[in-house]
């Protein structure tokens, strides 16, 4: 197999996002059945044993016909693409959520359940893998795990005893328990013989007991609180399990290019699970079903208050408001422009939040009535500031008598006082400049032919060349213009903090 791009042979085993190479399989044993079957969503076949190889937005590891490359962006590296993924992944489960309607639900149940399962996994994956709080909270249950006082009543030999209860005198009393002793006995001179034998007509007669009750007391791990650890840790080892099963059965049907990355990253989770699971004090911890939700343990306590938030946050594995298909795409495919639109509609989402000091959780969602509420096609988010109500769309579309001509759809839309102003994420590499003014025509698209329409931005990812223009038109309307603005995953882009600030207070930007 031999790869080359502008008619010079790949050796390196590096390719690049967006690029289109030529793939020679002369030589090789690889039908082209198989290669197609496999491999047809980034191969196409030309002639013979001649493909056309592109990756399109993916980056990342990709195993192609038993050899591994490296798929870099040219705008950022790998690890950069993940701190990406990771900030989606974060921002779509701190969604409203809305359940789908029982009708509509029992339709699409099976897969339905399938996306949940994943976006469980995806949510345990990330939390674990790729974040430094639950290892941290784990690391101090094992070190100081919770412990309980028991007492329980215990039978001994009398002369063991050392201290005696209620319990002990049940006992003492119960005639069964009595042995005669000897003359020479040491214990007919004690004070208990006496006690005891004081009724006795024959004076030689001594009785005394042979057993008795006293108080145990013994610190135990086996609590309620310990066995929830246990209980979630199987459950989430159950779930890789599960993953196991999905992706083998997957890589059996259809090859995905990703799937060995889930392989490792499932197995990396396990192998976790596994070494968490065979920690000392758990071994000795029944098992049991039953949430201690009251517990002040689990409530106020370092690590298990953490662990107890996780999980509550793991039974709402469906939070992600995805179409199955889309989540499963996303996670499987990693396509890189789709995220960095979502990646901007959040952003944006929070420089709204920043701005009129809202919080998440009081935000009211909306959108599809029949299948529930996903982040698709007019999903929207409604706050409120100072008394007026506002709202941030997702892909919502604009068609007559709101759009003068053709249909039209920003990739994100905020109302704001009776007026539009729109986002377009263009992901991009800014060290070719050519797009820019194709880009601003479409903003000024967006301005002029969407009906209230006040300013339009476009957002690009940049690494290397930082944009900030906004270019007010020459009306006197506040903020009427167009603009593009540099986004950085990995900084707090004050920019467009500011920008939608501005817009949200009526200021000049």
């Amino acid at each position: 197999m031999k790869l080359y791009l502008d008619g010079n042979e790949i050796k390196d085993n590096v390719l690049y996002e967006q690029t289109t190479y030529l793939l020679d399989l002369n030589g090789d044993d690889f039908p082209v059945e198989i290669v197609r079957r496999n491999y047809s969503s980034i191969v196409k076949h030309i002639h013979g044993k001649l493909y056309t190889l592109n990756v399109k937005n993916y980056v990342g590891s990709l195993h192609l016909l038993g050899k591994t490359f490296s798929v870099k962006s040219y705008k950022w590296e790998e690890e950069y693409v993940q701190k990406l993924w990771m900030a989606v992944s974060k921002e779509l489960s701190s969604l409203p959520y809305s359940a789908f309607r029982p009708t509509k639900q029992l339709v699409e149940r099976s897969n339905e359940e399938e996306t949940i399962k994943i976006q469980q996994w995806v949510f345990v994956r990330d939390r674990i893998l790729y974040e430094s709080e639950a290892i941290n909270a784990w690391e101090w249950i094992a070190r100081e795990p919770h412990q309980a006082m028991l007492t329980e009543n215990e039978t001994q030999p009398v002369w063991k005893a050392k201290s005696m209860n209620g319990k002990s005198w049940e006992l003492l009393m119960n005639a069964g328990n009595l042995e005669r002793l000897g003359p020479s006995h040491p214990f007919r001179h004690r004070s208990l013989a006496h006690i005891l034998n004081r009724n006795q007509h024959d004076n030689n007669a001594v009785w005394f007991p042979k057993e008795v009750k006293v108080i145990k007391k013994y610190l135990t791990y086996d609590t309620k609180e310990n066995r929830f650890i246990l209980m979630f840790l199987r459950e989430l080892w159950e779930l890789t399990e599960w993953m196991e099963k999905q992706i083998s059965k997957k890589m059996s049907n259809k090859r995905i290019h990703r799937l060995d990355d889930l392989r490792r990253e499932n197995t990396k989770l396990r192998r976790w699970l596994l070494d968490s699971l065979k920690t000392n004090w758990l071994q000795g911890i029944s098992v049991s079903y039953h949430i201690p939700q009251n517990s002040t343990v689990l409530q106020r306590r370092k690590g298990y208050r953490h662990w107890f938030g996780l999980y509550q946050e793991y039974m709402q594995g469906s939070r992600y408001p995805l179409k199955p298909e889309e989540f499963n795409n996303l996670l499987e495919t990693r396509e890189i422009s789709k995220m960095f639109e979502y990646w901007c509609f959040f952003q944006v989402l929070q420089a709204i939040e920043q701005a009129t000091k809202s919080k998440r959780s009081a935000l009211s969602l909306s959108g599809d009535k029949e299948w529930g509420r996903y982040l698709a096609e007019g999903f929207h988010l409604v706050f409120t500031y100072n008394g007026t109500q506002g709202a941030l769309y997702y892909n919502r579309t604009f068609s007559n008598p709101e759009s003068y001509s053709v249909k039209l759809r920003p990739d994100i839309s905020l109302f704001w006082n009776e007026a539009w102003y729109h986002f377009d994420a263009k992901y991009k590499d800014l060290e070719f400049s050519d797009f820019l003014a194709e880009d601003i025509k479409k903003m000024h698209v967006y301005k002029d032919a969407i009906r209230g329409t006040v300013a339009s931005f476009a957002l690009y990812p940049a690494e290397q060349v930082q944009v900030s223009n906004f270019h007010q038109s020459h009306n006197n309307q506040l903020n009427n213009g167009v603009g593009s603005l540099s986004l950085s995953v990995h900084e707090n882009n004050e920019q467009l903090l500011s920008w939608v600030d501005m817009l949200i207070k009526g200021k000049v930007i």
